[in-house]
């Protein structure tokens, strides 16, 4: 009995770390979301479309280098 009580426990304290924690994600995800699109304004109209498409061509092509490192 006692057992059983510790495991509900347990499975609750679980259930909640991960609620919190999946709570945080999604909040910095809606912060960083905004501050992204800001700093990509701000970045294009300090540089100009010409360079500001060049980083945004180097930032496409390390992504891509990334996933190909991350997949194997």
């Amino acid at each position: 009995m006692v057992q059983a009580s510790a495991a509900a426990q347990d499975k609750a304290h679980t259930q909640r770390l991960v609620f919190r924690n999946t709570m945080l994600l999604v909040a910095g995800q809606v912060l960083g979301m905004p501050l992204s699109i800001v700093v990509n304004a701000v970045m294009a109209r300090y540089l100009g479309p010409e360079d500001f498409g060049y980083i945004y061509l180097a930032t496409t092509f390390g992504g891509f280098g990334f996933l190909v490192v991350a997949w194997g």
